[in-house]
């Protein structure tokens, strides 16, 4: 039980295998999407700023 101890609490051989390249892949999913959203809410919040100074400016 090699496996066993390395991987405790998770099912050992090609099955721990596949799980684990799942897992990596599910976290470089939501770390790229977390990182979009992250890019996509400073962005929105820069366009917001500048509109909300110009607005300010003209009146």
């Amino acid at each position: 039980m090699a496996t066993g101890s390395a991987a405790p609490g998770r099912v050992t051989g090609g099955a721990y295998g596949y799980s684990a390249v799942m897992e990596t892949t599910l976290t470089i999913a939501l770390s790229s999407q977390l990182l979009l959203f992250a890019s996509l809410a400073i962005g929105i919040l820069i366009v917001v700023g500048v509109i909300a100074f110009v607005v300010r400016r003209n009146r």
